[in-house]
């Protein structure tokens, strides 16, 4: 049987709730999880990590009455993106590309 994930993954997304998390939120996760990913500082404020899940958590709810909601989503992509490989010791410099999108642009793409 071959694995489903047999390689470091930071998954990022939306959930749009279920019994365990009644809420919309957006998530992210890193795989396999390194040790001190829950209680690694995460951006922005409104985020958490929900140790049941283990995943971080950016409620929905928060996002929509943000001011710059597209920059909060980011923030917190961005942010837990760094926690998972940082604390993991991933080669990000064989993982990582030039940021394709610049949100202050209206998220125009780069060439």
């Amino acid at each position: 049987m071959a694995l489903g994930a047999p390689h470091e993954q930071p998954p990022a997304g939306f959930w749009p709730g279920n019994e365990r998390l009644p809420e919309p939120a957006f998530v992210a996760y890193t795989y396999p999880e390194p040790p001190g990913c829950r209680t690694a500082a995460l951006q922005p404020d409104a985020a958490y990590f929900h140790p049941e899940l283990a995943e971080f958590i950016l409620p929905y709810v928060r996002v929509r009455v943000a001011p710059n909601p597209d920059q909060l989503i980011l923030d917190f992509y961005r942010s837990t993106y760094e926690i998972g490989p940082t604390l993991a010791g991933w080669d990000r410099a064989a993982l990582e590309v030039s940021d394709p999108v610049d949100v202050s642009a209206g998220g125009a793409a780069h060439a």
